[in-house]
């Protein structure tokens, strides 16, 4: 869909798309960066959103949802990390997110593999875009593709050494420096997580 520049944002911001989703790349880490969440938090979220735009990195949130998991836990945070069917308008699709508090921290959503759409990330359940609270339905049916239930069925650990050919062990370094937090021994790192699973989020019928 075309969108003009003096057209409103489809984010629901208010704004004209010019001001707002078109230069998205530096728009959404503004709103990432002025974001109330913990610092903590926000340093690990922009090095996975910097490794994001960096590479053009196109779906992916089972993986990077795994690395932010694992980079959250290491320092004293308690995510949760959910796999399952997200909504969004007309689309839904299979899809991992992290949760702390019962709140949606979501960075992958702005590059999925749905015809290259673009949604603004989700930090405490609003769009970075807006500030709004976002009305993605989050876990929606027991509905998964095969490929999604073989990554609920393996472990984080499990998930990251067995994607070590697909570039995780790359993808775990690279976001983990942009974060400050350099990894030296990524196989005693990741061998702390073949016990942590994901946890299907089903909503209630």
């Amino acid at each position: 869909m075309s969108i003009g520049r003096n057209e409103s944002c489809p984010c629901g911001s208010g704004k004209k798309y010019k001001k707002c989703c078109l230069n998205w790349e530096t728009t959404w880490r503004h709103g990432i960066d002025i974001n109330d969440c913990e610092i903590g938090v926000k340093t690990i979220l922009l090095g996975a959103y910097d490794f994001i735009v960096d590479h053009q990195f196109q779906g992916g949130c089972h993986m990077i949802s795994a690395v932010l998991y694992m980079l959250l836990v290491e320092q004293g945070y308690k995510p949760v990390i959910k796999t399952g069917e997200v909504g969004i308008a007309d689309f839904v699709f299979d899809h991992s997110w992290l949760e702390i508090d019962e709140k949606v921290f979501d960075i992958t959503i702005m590059n999925t593999l749905r015809g290259g759409k673009k949604l603004p990330p989700v930090i405490l359940g609003k769009s970075v875009s807006s500030g709004l609270a976002c009305n993605y339905q989050y876990g929606m049916t027991a509905n998964l593709d095969f490929n999604t239930q073989m990554v609920l069925a393996q472990s984080i650990g499990q998930y990251i050494k067995g994607g070590k050919e697909h570039h995780s062990y790359m993808i775990l370094g690279e976001i983990a420096q942009n974060a400050g937090f350099p990894i030296e021994d990524i196989d005693g790192f990741i061998d702390k997580y073949m016990d942590a699973y994901r946890e299907h989020s089903i909503a209630l019928q």
